[in-house]
């Protein structure tokens, strides 16, 4: 951890220089918990998509379960960032970030442990011509220049900078998240009793045949509102047919998606317990989607709970985020290091 270093710096600079002004207290800038919640990340609004999967265009159907449901997913990949204002340069923010990835396997006795190594990082984010790089450095602060993006005509904001800031962090855990699945796909990506589980959607590298992403948030649409109506009010256990998402831009990810409700929504909103499911865009997975719905299915148990999120939210992915925050300073104690 850095956070000695880090106070031991700021401490330097408060008093040393008239212009830096110290946040030790509330400087907490993300309100969601630990992180962004999964956006559907190619757009939003209304995306044209063709069924590919049956002969009779869309339908909506009852995913067969077996005798004795069972999950064929022994790995699960998510992340989780941590940011915090700690300081201004002026009218620069210097925001504390933390990343993480990890992916948990799920063992002979069905305990979730870390496989490999989990992908950790902690830096101060900011505009590298505009704060003290040098002394950061000199104290053993790592520092990630945040120009990139600022991307602004004319003189850039105070809101600006600290946009910069949080995309360079989500741009972090992105990284940390795909890292981790190319080395699971090198490792264990042709093994026969192998399959990840992916929190979010699928990222080009994590487009493999035996990786599946899951998506809970839905600010995008996919299908004509009569048909989309089908889908906000399928039953649990129930899912939609599988369909190709045509994004339309040469060189965008390509995968097969369709819709699976995990819980009844009855009397909650519409989006209560429904999930986006993307594979691959593999021909062999167009038969795949009633199996790997049952998997998910079968790891609704445990519940997620209290997360407030565990309608969607399956419990190893839960178990991923709670081992990150294990490792993940928190925020009453980086405002008891930086008040020191």
């Amino acid at each position: 951890m850095i956070l000695n270093d880090l106070a031991a710096y700021l401490r330097r600079k408060r008093q040393g220089d008239p212009g830096f002004h110290l946040v030790s207290e509330g400087g907490y800038i993300v309100p969601a918990a630990d992180g962004y919640e999964d956006q559907e990340g190619d757009c939003s609004g209304y995306v044209r998509s063709r069924v590919i999967e049956g002969n009779d265009g869309f339908f909506i159907k009852a995913v067969p379960l077996p005798d004795r449901p069972g999950s064929g997913f022994t790995h699960f990949l998510d992340g989780i960032q941590r940011t915090q204002l700690v300081g201004y340069e002026g009218i620069v923010p210097l925001v504390y970030g933390f990343t993480g990835a990890v992916i948990r396997e799920r063992g002979p006795n069905r305990c979730l442990g870390v496989w490999e190594e989990a992908v950790l990082k902690e830096a101060i984010y900011a505009p590298f011509e505009e704060i003290d790089v040098e002394g950061l450095l000199e104290c053993g602060v790592p520092v990630v220049d945040t120009t990139f993006w600022l991307n602004v005509e004319g003189e850039p904001t105070s809101a600006h900078y600290r946009t910069a800031a949080m995309n360079a962090v989500k741009r972090d855990r992105s990284e940390a998240e795909a890292s981790l699945a190319r080395s699971w796909v090198a490792s264990c990506g042709e093994r026969e009793a192998c399959w990840l589980f992916v929190d979010g959607c699928l990222t080009l590298p994590m487009q493999h045949p035996k990786v599946a992403g899951i998506i809970k948030s839905h600010q995008t649409q996919y299908f004509p509102a009569r048909d989309h109506a089908r889908i906000l009010r399928m039953e649990a256990g129930e899912r939609s047919a599988m369909f190709f998402p045509e994004f339309g831009q040469e060189g965008r990810r390509k995968v097969f998606s369709w819709y699976l409700r995990l819980h009844s929504c009855r009397g909650k909103d519409l989006t209560y317990g429904l999930i986006r499911i993307e594979v691959n865009s593999d021909p062999r997975l167009i038969g795949e989607a009633d199996a790997i719905s049952a998997w998910l299915m079968a790891e609704r148990q445990p519940l997620a709970s209290p997360d407030p999120r565990w309608d969607k939210l399956l419990y190893p992915i839960h178990d991923c985020e709670e081992y990150l925050r294990s490792i993940a300073p928190s925020h009453a104690v980086m405002e008891g290091v930086l008040s020191t």
